[in-house]
């Protein structure tokens, strides 16, 4: 994701919004740790009530993905392994 988001510098974090498959608009934040030797991102304003919402569980797969005449919109996508008929697929939440 770093590669992506550009924080401002002496900035740890930065709002964004993505848009989900039923046109729903939700704001996060990216965060970075100042002070921590592995400056990780992480997702905190808003990722909680998106995770509650979809019914995100481990192992699901999250996605952002950039569309737009100039890739100027990020939209989000989740998947789950889904196993039909004893074989499995990755289906769209």
């Amino acid at each position: 994701m770093r590669e992506h988001f550009k924080l401002l510098e002496g900035s740890q974090s930065l709002d964004f919004q993505v848009m989900d498959k039923y046109s729903k608009v939700w704001t996060f934040r990216l965060y970075t740790r100042k002070n921590d030797g592995h400056p990780k991102p992480v997702l905190t304003k808003g990722w909680l009530d998106f995770v509650k919402r979809m019914g995100l569980r481990v192992g699901d797969k999250v996605i952002f993905v950039l569309h737009g005449n100039h890739n100027d919109h990020l939209g989000i996508l989740v998947k789950r392994n889904l196993k039909l008929l004893g074989s499995e697929h990755w289906g769209d939440l």
